[in-house]
């Protein structure tokens, strides 16, 4: 730990000390039924109401796999 200090200090780096909260971690919940919802509609098709879907756009998301 000492030694990583003196490498960030030659580099002209800062240190930043941060916490968290588990109520932190609550906030985003995750809705899968919504999800479901909206990756099951077609591109053309309109989302319903909600604030939820407010800013998402209708079907399946971009899903890319990089296999080696």
């Amino acid at each position: 730990m000492k030694n990583s200090f003196s490498e960030m200090r030659k580099y002209s780096s800062q240190t930043v000390m941060a916490t968290q909260s588990l109520t932190s971690f609550g906030r985003h919940k995750p809705r899968p039924a919504f999800q479901d919802w909206i990756e099951r509609l077609n591109k053309n098709d309109r989302l319903p109401r909600g604030r939820f879907f407010a800013g998402k756009k209708p079907g399946r998301r971009l899903a890319i796999f990089d296999e080696i």
